[in-house]
């Protein structure tokens, strides 16, 4: 039986590797080689390596000329790291430019997570037209606050035992131009890691959904109430460009648009250190709110 082990117990290296790994078991059909906990009480698995891993399957079914164009997932049940999954890819499309995968995961006979991948073959275009990166300062400029291995189960989760972390303070007055609270983080793997792309797109799915996951709690972190439970339901990520490598330092850029009806919507944006928008990324969280009675106290 596949059981999870810590993350903490591998090298940076192999933890990148290991979080997206998977193994192929017959045609189109792969299992998951390593699970990682949460590190949360009810010890669910950490959502961010379902996404990974469902990428990874999809990945090893295309071409090596195709690259990630985006993919679309929905969360149907929690997964439990005790057990291991299988990722069942269908191949609905294989055109010159594009191809598409439809991808599983089932665990003990039930679907955990459906999801829909986009790959493309890279091409170049003479108009270009993107948002312009936030004006924040420099990592170079700022403290780290990477946390040793043992204790770094924070703000990324999972995978913060991998990666150096530098949050960008910003004065209020800067943040209140916005329509949402804005919050920004430059990362950097914590050692050098393969400079593959298909493995640092898996990593940046991973981040998007941990930071993003963070961020629809917020409010009720401010609030007199807690959150009981936490699930994401969707999640979804855009790759605009091939120069993804978190062997240099990525800027994350996430804010929550909406919390309410048991639910937060978040955004996050990756930049390039010379302001190329990488990845855009989308997640809704479903939560479950405990709201503290002062009389019943």
């Amino acid at each position: 039986m596949l059981l999870w082990q810590p993350i903490r117990r591998l090298s940076i290296r192999s933890a990148v590797s290991a979080l997206s790994s998977v193994e192929r078991v017959d045609s189109n059909v792969y299992r998951s080689s390593h699970l990682f906990p949460e590190g949360v009480e009810n010890g669910a698995l950490y959502g961010g390596q379902i996404v990974s891993q469902a990428m990874m399957a999809c990945m090893h079914t295309v071409s090596d000329w195709l690259s990630m164009h985006s993919i679309q997932c929905s969360f149907l049940k929690r997964a439990d790291p005790a057990q291991s999954i299988l990722y069942f890819v269908e191949r609905h499309r294989d055109g010159k430019t594009f191809c598409t995968r439809f991808v599983k995961a089932v665990q003990d006979g039930k679907c955990i997570l459906l999801a829909c991948l986009s790959f493309h073959k890279e091409t170049y275009c003479a108009v270009e037209h993107q948002a312009k990166m936030p004006k924040v300062p420099l990592p170079e400029l700022l403290d780290a606050t990477c946390e040793p291995m043992e204790n770094s189960f924070n703000l990324l989760g999972t995978i913060s035992a991998c990666l150096q972390q530098k949050p960008v303070r910003m004065n209020k007055p800067v943040l209140d131009a916005y329509s949402s609270p804005l919050e920004f983080l430059w990362l950097k793997s914590a050692n050098t890691i393969p400079d593959n792309l298909r493995v640092s797109q898996c990593l940046a799915s991973q981040i998007t959904h941990s930071l993003m996951f963070r961020t629809a709690m917020k409010p009720f972190r401010d609030s007199n109430n807690d959150i009981s439970s936490a699930t994401t339901t969707n999640h979804c990520d855009w790759f605009h460009h091939n120069q993804l490598n978190f062997n240099e330092w990525v800027l994350s850029e996430r804010s929550l648009s909406f919390a309410g009806a048991a639910s937060g919507f978040s955004h996050c944006r990756l930049w390039s250190k010379d302001g190329r928008l990488l990845v855009t990324s989308l997640q809704e969280t479903a939560l479950e709110e405990q709201i503290k009675n002062a009389l019943s106290e």
